[in-house]
C-alpha cells in the first residue's frame, strides 16, 4: 500500500495521509477507548456493545483470553484477536475462567467517514482478524488509550486525526496480513490453481474464521462463482485427480484420498461423471 491512500466515502473523494500537522480532512470520531483488566468471570451485554447508537467497536485481546458469543457460535478471543463490532450488536463477550486475567483494549468510532472504512473493511475480510501484538495497529491503539488517561488529547482536530492514522494504519495491517475474502471468491480455474486440500468443512472454517456465516458465505461465493462452492471445488478436485492421472503412476485409491475424497468409490462415481470414462481409461488414454 502506497504511503498516501484515497478512498471513497459516500460520494466524497479524500486523500489519506499517514501523519498531518494539522487535520484538515473528515471528521473521524471516537467516542470511547479503554483498557480492561478482567480478574473474574463476567459478561457483557449491555451498552458497551449494544448501544442503539451506529457505532463500531474495535476490540482485541493483549492477554489471556475470553470469547464472543453470538446465536449459538462462540468466538476465541486470543492474544492479536481482533473483532470488530458494528452496533447495535446482539452478541456478549463472555471471560472464561481458564482465560483469566483477560487484558483487552476498546476503541469506539462513529460518524460517516469511520464507518465507511470500517464497514469496508469488514465487507473484505470478515469481522475477525488476527495481528501481531507488535504491530503497528494494536501499538497505536494502545498509545491512544495511554494518551487518553493522561488527558493528551486537547481538540475534536487532534481526536479526528489520531482516529484517521489509527484506522489507516489498521487497514494497512489487514490488508497485508489477515485472509482474503477477495482470494476465497476468486475461481480456482480463473487462477490456474486447484484446490487438492480443502476438506468438507473448508467453507464452514473460512466463514467462522471471518466472522461470517457459512450460508452468507457461500452466498457471496455463488454469486461470484456463478455456482455452489461445493460444485466449484468438486470439479476442482477431479482436475487435480486427472493431472495425477496423466502425470504420476500412484493408484487410483490414494489420488482420490490426497485430492481430498473421502474414498476411492466416490472418486470414481464423480470422475465418471464428469470425464464420462474411468480414472483408468481416462489414464490409458492419455498417456
Amino acid at each position: 500500500m502506497s504511503s498516501t491512500l484515497s478512498m471513497n466515502f459516500q460520494g466524497v473523494e479524500t486523500a489519506m495521509k499517514p501523519s498531518v500537522s494539522k487535520w484538515e480532512g473528515p471528521h473521524f470520531r471516537m467516542d470511547s477507548c479503554l483498557d480492561v483488566h478482567l480478574t473474574e468471570v463476567q459478561s457483557f451485554k449491555s451498552l458497551f456493545i449494544n448501544s442503539p447508537e451506529p457505532q463500531a467497536c474495535w476490540l482485541v485481546t493483549l492477554s489471556g483470553h475470553g470469547y464472543y458469543k453470538k446465536d449459538q457460535h462462540r468466538h476465541l478471543l486470543h492474544p492479536g484477536r481482533v473483532v470488530i463490532l458494528r452496533k447495535p450488536d446482539q452478541g456478549a463477550l463472555l471471560a472464561d475462567p481458564k482465560g483469566l486475567p483477560w487484558d483487552f483494549i476498546f476503541l469506539n468510532v462513529s460518524g460517516d467517514p469511520s464507518l465507511a472504512l470500517v464497514d469496508y473493511v469488514i465487507h473484505k475480510y470478515g469481522s475477525f482478524q488476527t495481528l501481531s501484538l507488535q504491530g503497528n495497529a494494536i501499538q497505536r491503539a494502545i498509545s491512544i488509550v495511554q494518551s487518553v488517561r493522561q488527558n493528551a488529547i486537547k481538540t475534536a482536530h487532534d481526536w479526528s486525526a489520531l482516529t484517521f492514522e489509527w484506522l489507516n494504519e489498521w487497514w494497512t495491517e489487514v490488508e497485508r496480513n489477515s485472509p482474503l475474502l477477495s482470494s476465497a471468491l476468486q475461481s480456482p480455474e480463473r487462477e490456474g490453481a486447484v484446490a487438492p486440500s480443502y476438506s468438507p468443512g473448508s467453507i464452514k472454517n473460512l466463514a467462522q474464521q471471518m466472522g461470517y456465516s457459512r450460508a452468507y458465505l457461500t452466498r457471496r461465493l455463488k454469486e461470484q462463482w456463478g455456482e455452489t462452492p461445493g460444485k466449484v471445488l468438486r470439479r476442482s478436485r477431479l482436475e487435480e485427480g486427472s493431472r495425477l492421472l496423466r502425470t504420476t503412476n500412484l493408484k487410483v485409491a490414494d489420488i482420490a484420498l490426497k485430492v481430498g475424497f473421502s474414498c476411492s468409490t466416490s472418486f470414481v462415481r464423480s470422475f465418471n461423471r464428469i470425464y464420462g470414462v474411468s480414472p483408468l481409461v481416462y489414464r490409458h488414454s492419455n498417456r
